[in-house]
């Protein structure tokens, strides 16, 4: 058996996947990080093809599953634990490098804390298991979903923003569909706006646009208004 082909093809798929891993990545690592996590890559390939060396071959791999891990620990801090969408930190970190025309979407939870104490926080935990994967459905093919803790949630839409209206109507109508088979299940407040780069708008404050859009909804909901 021929041990250093079996190792070079290890390293070889090793390194492929964690290329394409990076570049699909949803890490708040910079490009400049994600581009050296993809050179060392390259080079621990073609040390593997070039060089009919044993230890080399075990070098290409070391570097291959250090980078891996490295990227899998930066990977694992974006990540909200309990619904597994990007965590509050990745969306400061994207708000803050936002250089292009986007929709900021604002989400919040109508009376989550009543649904907590009257069926109590697994069912809690159940029910943002399933707004998670509603958001994901209507808008990650657009964008980027977060938790930002609790019962809150953001979305940064950079694709297809001219419909964003049309992904919210669809959000709450795919809502009031699970709620017709689930009647404990929330309806949501959301506010967006949006940022242009070529004004002279932070970022941040269209988030506290939509923000505070959010909040009026959220009253219009409940008959404040």
């Amino acid at each position: 058996m021929n041990y250093n082909l079996i190792l070079s093809l290890l390293t070889i798929t090793t390194n492929i996947t964690l290329i394409f891993s990076v570049k699909m990545s949803r890490s708040i690592a910079s490009q400049i990080k994600h581009a050296f996590i993809v050179a060392a890559g390259i080079v621990s390939i073609l040390v593997v093809i070039l060089a009919n060396n044993f230890k080399l071959v075990m070098l290409a791999i070391s570097i291959a599953l250090v980078f891996t891990y490295m990227y899998h620990v930066e990977l694992n801090q974006s990540i909200d634990g309990l619904t597994s969408l990007l965590n509050q930190q990745c969306f400061i970190h994207d708000l803050q490098n936002l250089h292009q025309k986007a929709v900021i979407i604002v989400l919040d939870v109508n009376d989550f804390k009543q649904i907590n104490d009257t069926y109590g926080h697994q069912k809690g935990d159940e029910i943002l298991h399933m707004l998670s994967a509603i958001l994901k459905d209507n808008y990650q093919k657009h964008g980027r979903v977060y938790r930002m803790g609790g019962d809150e949630f953001s979305v940064i839409l950079t694709r297809n923003i001219s419909n964003s209206d049309f992904l919210n109507k669809n959000l709450i109508a795919d809502i009031q569909k699970v709620k017709e088979q689930m009647p404990e299940f929330p309806y949501l407040s959301y506010g967006s706006a949006i940022y242009d780069p070529s004004s002279k708008e932070l970022p941040e404050d269209v988030l506290n646009k939509a923000d505070s859009e959010m909040y009026y909804f959220k009253r219009l909901m409940k008959g404040k208004i």
